[in-house]
């Protein structure tokens, strides 16, 4: 443990504090990944090989590893996508003399809460007697019960921004005295201010690309967070807010350039919620790019709509490769229970800005989600066939996930969704919240789950076939599944026939995966 002094204030002042960043293994559920960046850095799982799967950066994390660094402190990092363990010991083996660390921060997320705390659990003992585990993440916010239930497992829970805190707990403040962050006393949470604190993003120091461990990974940048939108399934709202908070379109593109002249980088995306919010601002962005000459090619995800003609334009000629977006329904109805104003889904203005984006050499990523309340499953038929009309050039058809704190998870506990034995079983509830492998809620009061489960089926095969070359063995196999599939789905309409009709539909499944390599 390295040497310490205790200020007149009860701090902790490190002499050559040493640090260590880890996203932990996830040995829950095998044949699973964990995207903890994704869905605002609260995270999903999905079925997948983590040693085939694509290495994405946690942001919160990487920005902290730059903020010790650049404090003085040794700032050490362990992401379990880089070098993945197939077991606890394997995955020790691999951190160097635990003890020689002050601070252990583990980042966490909204399925891998229960996984990582006993995680955390294990490697407490192997610590020195002085060191410390910190919890961090988007996902403890609204799920600090839970963590009183493993009190044992740290030393410091922090529901803040990380990125807002992490230099005053390195320093040795006092962690009960820092805005968000909770001491574990005693099988007790201590915390003077339980208020989450919220990064200053323009403070926010580069991301450290320049360390060889990342050259494999995908790159991610942020310009700004929040979204007034405030869809109310969204898991944006429960990690940034609603409020937009944005860095300078200098600082952006400064970093953009350090990106590409510095480190190579050709590509990145940025993990905005709303990137086009302020077109004003992304259009200075986009001049930015042009007039410096740079060539990096870039992402972003944004509400299509709201750009102006001209800022499409300019992105286009600034680089930018591909625009993401939500649709997510065809139905009023849909939109208005989820407090997404309709006009944002207006036919006309859609297919004017799907058409301009084309135009300017940038391709098109929609998103659509089926069942939420007040859908159909005549309006999930059509949803697939509208995406194929909308000429886009690729779509996704999610179903409703409840993240806690949103007004779909205290509608999963009214309707009975979300049962008591869930309530009380950390690893059955984080399991099946946090999964997008397969569906596992549905909110519509015309359909039930497995009627769902057959749309969204349909609505995957339907986009994929649709790109299959035309007059294919393969395509034309896939077809005949499909108007299967969407006659189980008419029919289903009568419940007293649903359980035949699924068997049937598992049947035709199995004949479809038969010709998935023809």
């Amino acid at each position: 443990m390295n040497e310490t002094l205790v200020t007149n204030e009860g701090s902790l002042m490190g002499v050559n504090t040493k640090i260590l960043f880890l996203n932990p293994p996830y040995f829950t559920k095998k044949g699973h990944v964990v995207y903890k960046e994704q869905g605002g850095g609260i995270g999903f799982t999905k079925l997948g090989n983590i040693r085939e799967a694509k290495k994405r950066p946690i942001l919160d994390m990487l920005h902290s590893v730059q903020i010790c660094e650049d404090e003085g402190f040794t700032s050490d990092v362990f992401d379990d996508q880089y070098s993945p363990s197939d077991g606890f010991e394997e995955f020790i083996d691999q951190i160097e003399d635990l003890n020689q660390y002050d601070y252990v921060f583990i980042r966490t997320a909204l399925p891998t809460i229960h996984n990582d705390l006993l995680i955390a659990k294990k490697l407490k003992p192997l610590m020195a007697r002085q060191g410390k585990i910190c919890i961090f993440g988007p996902a403890v916010l609204k799920n600090i019960h839970w963590y009183k239930k493993f009190t044992e497992s740290f030393d410091v829970l922090v529901s803040s921004e990380i990125t807002a805190v992490v230099k005053d707990i390195a320093s040795g403040i006092k962690p009960s005295t820092i805005q968000g962050c909770y001491e574990s006393i005693k099988g007790e949470l201590v915390c003077d201010d339980p208020t989450d604190a919220k990064a200053d993003l323009e403070s926010l120091p580069y991301l450290p690309y320049h360390r060889p461990m990342f050259k494999g990974y995908e790159k991610y940048i942020i310009s700004s967070q929040g979204c007034p939108i405030g869809c109310n399934y969204c898991p944006y709202i429960l990690s940034q807010g609603t409020k937009f908070r944005a860095r300078t379109p200098k600082q952006v593109v400064d970093e953009l350039e350090y990106y590409e002249r510095e480190l190579g980088i050709t590509q990145i995306m940025f993990r905005d919620p709303n990137f086009g919010f302020n077109n004003t601002r992304a259009m200075e962005i986009c001049q930015e790019i042009i007039d410096r000459k740079l060539t990096i090619k870039w992402d972003c995800e944004t509400v299509l709509v709201t750009l102006k003609n001209e800022l499409i334009e300019l992105m286009g000629k600034a680089n930018l490769a591909r625009i993401q977006f939500g649709i997510e329904s065809l139905l009023e109805e849909v939109l208005k229970n989820s407090n997404r104003p309709v006009k944002l889904a207006e036919h006309q203005k859609v297919v004017e800005k799907i058409n301009k984006c084309h135009s300017a050499g940038i391709t098109t990523y929609g998103f659509f989600v089926i069942g939420l309340e007040g859908d159909t499953i005549k309006n999930i038929l059509e949803t697939p066939e509208y995406a194929i009309s909308l000429n886009l050039n690729r779509a996704q058809f999610m179903t409703p996930n409840l993240y806690p704190g949103t007004k779909l998870h205290e509608d999963g506990l009214e309707q009975g969704l979300i049962s008591q034995d869930m309530l009380s079983d950390a690893e059955k509830y984080f399991d099946k919240i946090g999964s997008h492998g397969k569906v596992q809620f549905n909110l519509s009061q015309h359909l039930n789950l497995i009627q769902l489960r057959i749309a969204k089926s349909y609505c995957d095969h339907l986009w994929a076939n649709h790109k299959k070359r035309k007059n294919s063995i393969k395509r034309k196999m896939v077809g005949i599944y499909l108007k299967m599939l969407k006659r189980i789905l008419l029919a289903s309409d009568n419940t007293l026939i649903l359980s035949p009709v699924y068997s049937v539909y598992k049947l035709l499944h199995h004949v479809r995966s038969t010709f998935k390599h023809v």
